[in-house]
């Protein structure tokens, strides 16, 4: 993982949760999601599921200058992440695109991934170049969701 001044280590769990809101504010999830994924006492794999709303043309060009869409602007940012996401053990599980959206919202693109524990996905959320990476996804999304969830044990 790049070291960082994001991405202190000496943080209580609340200091934490208000350094991950700081840094991604609008971007990620909020206070409580941060926190109750922390104060979770269960151990083992994390689960986020992405909603995303594409914008119709990026906010902002690619490195050389031409206008791109917003969802190449989002698989732009997700082409920069995909070492992060394996540098912490996570795992891209489902991508693809909304046929058919029952909520009314928009959503065109679902993605998820499986992460080995609540700290790996702060240790993603943390690393410059997931924090970088963000420019893209801003860029490219109108409207976007992040869940987190724990897997489901049916043995």
């Amino acid at each position: 993982m790049t070291r960082s001044p994001h991405n202190p280590t000496d943080l209580s769990d609340e200091e934490l949760v208000a350094h991950l809101v700081e840094l991604h504010g609008d971007d990620g999830p909020g206070t409580e999601q941060w926190a109750g994924l922390l104060a979770d006492p269960r151990d083992g794999p994390v689960q986020v599921v992405y909603l995303v709303n594409f914008r119709d043309s990026a906010t902002t060009p690619d490195a050389e200058g031409n206008q791109r869409s917003g969802m190449q602007a989002f698989f732009t940012a997700g082409l920069a992440i995909r070492q992060v996401i394996d540098d912490v053990g996570g795992e891209p599980k489902l991508g693809g695109f909304v046929t058919g959206d029952p909520t009314g919202e928009g959503w065109d693109y679902i993605g998820a991934a499986r992460y080995p524990s609540p700290r790996a996905l702060v240790q993603l959320w943390l690393d410059d170049r997931y924090i970088a990476a963000g420019d893209d996804r801003r860029a490219g999304t109108a409207a976007h969701r992040v869940f987190f969830t724990r897997p489901l044990d049916v043995s």
